[in-house]
């Protein structure tokens, strides 16, 4: 959650499904005591079934959270 529709790559090659994400950090300097908040890339890969048809895969970016059906 949190991250830009211009920050999410989804690609679809051989029935893998590649998702990837970049969380930037706020710009400006900031100090923080703490923080759980983290930034930077994320990838994953998913391997889907031979019977999938990729040409129907549909994904929805709402309010920073991704849905893939």
């Amino acid at each position: 959650p949190g991250v830009k529709r211009e920050d999410v790559e989804l690609t679809l090659e051989k029935n893998v499904l590649r998702i990837a994400a970049e969380r930037k950090a706020p710009e400006g300097e900031r100090n923080y005591w703490h923080n759980e908040r983290g930034f930077g890339r994320v990838e994953r890969s998913v391997t889907l079934p031979e019977t999938v048809d990729g040409d129907s895969i549909e994904a929805q970016l709402v309010d920073g959270v991704l849905s893939i059906k």
